[in-house]
């Protein structure tokens, strides 16, 4: 079932079952794409119909962020609970079922960080390849035949959205992996260059919170929050169209 956040389609599911969902598109014989849109994303959504449609077209599409979770609260199709894409990949690697996985994105160096505590940390996850997300368009040809030749299973694309969301677009029917998900910065947070949201933060629900005082760069975007609420607020109220 998919729920409707201001145009974006969002599927109500519990981490636990897009979890199975994500093991059962490993065997599914086709290519299987995840987005995980927050509030930021979601209002970058509702004011770009291209990459609303974009988002909609996603195999599977988790509400990651407290801010999702509100605002289908207010709009009366109130989702079963938040799906973070970090604690969904955490659960993954952490599940004792093999994958085979190519990181994609972040800084030079980073990806390399990420994938030495990765291969020292789960012994059921297998890198076969990386590359970082400082690239041309006249390289996207050879990353594509780079990640092909690798077989992996999962692609994870770190390139921040929206531009995450349009490379797997635009480019899955070229790739030959069971899944490709845009993780935003998870790469970053598994190398350590992004400090992990304190376990109070996310009891309390002030992840944003935290992401703020660690990262106050992120004012401007966070600035979308309470306006993306308030439009579903209003919409709540004078049952308005997308």
């Amino acid at each position: 079932m998919k729920v409707n956040v201001l145009g974006t389609l969002v599927d109500n599911i519990t981490r636990e079952q897009a979890k199975s969902t994500f093991f059962a598109f490993l065997s599914s014989g086709k290519t299987n794409t995840i987005y995980t849109p927050n509030a930021e994303i979601c209002m970058e959504a509702y004011q770009n119909s291209t990459f609303r449609e974009v988002l909609n077209r996603g195999t599977l599409v988790i509400p990651d962020g407290q801010g999702v979770v509100l605002a289908s609260r207010i709009l009366k199709t109130p989702v079963k609970e938040k799906v973070g894409g970090f604690k969904l990949t955490l659960s993954i690697f952490e599940s004792n079922q093999k994958v085979s996985c190519y990181l994609l994105g972040s800084k030079p160096g980073v990806t390399d960080k990420a994938v030495k505590i990765i291969n020292e940390k789960y012994k059921n996850i297998t890198i076969c390849g990386h590359r970082n997300g400082y690239f041309s368009e006249k390289d996207i040809p050879g990353i594509i035949d780079d990640i092909n030749q690798s077989h992996a299973q999962f692609l994870m694309v770190g390139l921040g959205a929206p531009k995450q969301e349009i490379f797997i677009d635009q480019h899955q029917d070229q790739i030959n992996c069971a899944v490709i998900m845009g993780v935003g910065g998870s790469i970053d947070v598994i190398a350590g260059e992004v400090k992990k949201t304190p376990d109070i933060f996310v009891k309390l629900s002030l992840e944003w919170f935290h992401r703020l005082i660690t990262q106050p760069k992120r004012l401007k975007r966070m600035l979308k929050i309470p306006v993306f609420l308030l439009i579903c607020l209003k919409k709540r109220i004078f049952q308005q169209n997308y």
